[in-house]
């Protein structure tokens, strides 16, 4: 059974913040010559700008920092969460490369926008659990990847209270 997804507002201005990181980012790709990741977007395709609503996403439902957001390889959100986000409801489910780091990978559906100010966090996996899965060609994909579908994904209700129990009960250096 699919988790029911969990709701974020968002404000024009967060808009804004992760519209000039995504283009930020692109910037970043052109001076540095970035080559092409997964199939992925060239340096000013809008996946820049969707990537970084889906971490400010993640970021406010969380209660977690998101910061290095224009340095390649940092951890998306709090340095705990990676975030995946989709223009489009993301029919296929949640995607993990064989590359991504063994830590949790949150789905958020941005296909609201820009009729309304919210967007959807769909739920959640381990990147281990999901890279169990066979690769997979879904239609309308780059390449074959790992896919976890909808219905196997957890509710992102209990990573956001597992990341708050275990920052708390973490003692203080």
């Amino acid at each position: 059974m699919r988790p029911k997804p969990l709701r974020q507002i968002l404000t024009i201005a967060d808009l804004q913040l992760s519209w000039h990181v995504g283009m930020q980012r692109s910037i970043n790709a052109i001076v540095t010559n970035a080559k092409e990741k997964h199939g992925g977007p060239d340096a000013f395709d809008p996946a820049n700008v969707t990537g970084a609503i889906g971490e400010l996403s993640v970021s406010k439902a969380f209660n977690l920092s998101w910061v290095d957001h224009t340095v390649i390889g940092a951890v998306d959100v709090g340095g705990l969460i990676e975030a995946r986000a989709s223009r489009k409801f993301p029919t296929h489910g949640l995607v993990v490369h064989d590359t991504d780091k063994d830590r949790p990978f949150v789905l958020v559906n941005l296909s609201p926008l820009p009729k309304a100010l919210y967007v959807e966090l769909m739920g959640w996996a381990e990147a281990k659990d999901v890279k169990a899965l066979p690769k997979t060609l879904p239609e309308n994909t780059r390449e074959p990847d790992h896919w976890m579908p909808l219905d196997q994904l957890r509710d992102v209700r209990e990573l956001r209270s597992r990341c708050h129990c275990d920052l708390i009960l973490e003692p203080a250096a």
